[in-house]
């Protein structure tokens, strides 16, 4: 990962599912000033380990919402979704968006998730607030974007 916002990661190895939290502070007045991204990694088979923590399913060779009638879903239908395909320097997969529209108005947020899949099938799921949707705010979604894309995977030898 080229990191170009200068952030600390701090990695979780020994979880059930490995996991890290990339954490950048930003010098601006706007919020969000920071960024924090949730990393987990397995090798479980893409579609399910995507869907179970990004929403992201794969559909007829496209990413996709996984649809909200199923009850395990942790997200409240949101008509602001909206999901791109994202590849990285090795990877390929998704980015979602979910935009807060319910709720107290200052506390609304836009939150991302995302699924990178290697070649090898090993997968890279997590997510950040990217933007708060009240005051003086200016959303990192392209910082955070860029961060995602330089992600190589170094497959196990």
């Amino acid at each position: 990962m080229n990191d170009s916002l200068g952030g600390e990661i701090r990695e979780y190895p020994k979880q059930d599912i490995p996991s890290a939290i990339y954490d950048a502070k930003l010098k601006r007045s706007s919020l969000p000033n920071a960024v924090i991204i949730d990393f987990l990694c397995d090798t479980k088979g893409k579609n399910e380990f995507c869907k179970r923590f990004s929403g992201l399913v794969q559909k007829n060779g496209h990413w996709v919402q996984w649809p909200h009638s199923d009850q395990n879903y942790w997200a409240p239908p949101e008509t602001s979704f909206t999901v791109r395909e994202m590849k990285s320097i090795n990877a390929a997969g998704a980015i979602s968006t979910i935009d807060d529209t319910f709720g107290d108005e200052n506390k609304r947020a836009r939150h991302l998730s995302f699924c990178l899949v290697s070649p090898e099938g090993n997968v890279l799921i997590g997510g950040s607030v990217v933007d708060s949707l009240s005051g003086n705010h200016r959303s990192v979604e392209p910082e955070v974007r860029k961060l995602l894309e330089s992600i190589e995977f170094i497959e196990n030898r």
